[in-house]
């Protein structure tokens, strides 16, 4: 178990080693005594990953590729979610409901168009839809005098 343990312990060790680090100008004078050490750790290395199946041995850290194709099709789909939640958001139908007229006005050119009962295509940015109920609406005020009934006005 030791000798497996002291195994991982290297593989760890020579796997960050393998990490660039920036150099400075001290170390750029010692670049060819460091290139064979790094060179023997890959060697170990890659004697210690074949002791393994493939399915449990480390993979060398690649950085994802972004093509043209993956960056065009991730702005198409973002397009597609915000204008989805635009939608859902402020959604592009109201309904009428009994009893009410609706007025949809544009806002760019003024003009008002009436609509009865039923469903009205009303673009956020575009039209404005105001509802005003046709029911009767009575005003009852309220009692001054306790003996003096106030009719209705």
């Amino acid at each position: 178990m030791t000798t497996r343990l002291k195994s991982i312990v290297e593989a760890i060790r020579s796997r960050f080693s393998s990490i660039p680090k920036a150099r400075t100008a001290s170390q750029s004078d010692i670049g060819d005594a460091t290139s064979s050490n790094s060179a023997a750790d890959a060697d170990s290395h890659d004697e210690y990953q074949r002791e393994y199946p493939p399915e449990f041995q480390i993979k060398s850290p690649r950085l994802p590729r972004i093509s043209k194709a993956m960056l065009r099709n991730f702005v198409v789909l973002s397009g597609l979610a915000a204008a989805t939640y635009a939608v859902y958001q402020h959604p592009p139908i109201q309904t009428i409901g009994r009893g009410q007229v609706g007025v949809r006005s544009n806002l760019f050119t003024g003009n008002a168009a009436q609509f009865r009962e039923g469903s009205v295509i009303v673009i956020p940015g575009i039209y404005q839809l105001r509802k005003y109920s046709l029911q009767d609406q009575l005003y009852r005020p309220t009692k001054a005098n306790v003996d003096h009934d106030a009719p209705f006005q």
